[in-house]
């Protein structure tokens, strides 16, 4: 498997930022079934629907989800900024989940 390439984009300001080349999206339990895995393609879609709904629901409880072997996922909100005395009331936000791969 190939590593992902990065391209430089030019956003706000004139800058320059890298951007990862995206490739199509990979069913992993297709990839995982034609490894030769132990598991059945059945079997591996319950276990993976279930630990998605667990990892959602922790995400939205505002843990940091550890995945062995794959990585982190940490729960991330997204808003405008709010003077002194507007921070006592939780503005509009969007919540966002940030990944780290492992080592």
């Amino acid at each position: 498997m190939e590593k992902f390439k990065v391209k430089m984009v030019q956003k706000q300001g004139g800058l320059y930022y890298p951007q990862i080349e995206t490739k199509e999206v990979v069913n992993v339990v297709e990839s995982v079934v034609k490894r030769n895995c132990l598991f059945q393609r059945g079997a591996l879609i319950g276990v993976l629907s279930v630990v998605g709904e667990e990892m959602k629901r922790l995400l939205n409880e505002g843990y940091i989800v550890e995945v062995p072997g794959v990585g982190k996922f940490y729960p991330f909100a997204i808003g405008k900024g709010v003077r002194k005395e507007e921070a006592d009331v939780v503005p509009d936000y969007k919540l966002k989940i940030v990944y780290r791969m492992c080592k």
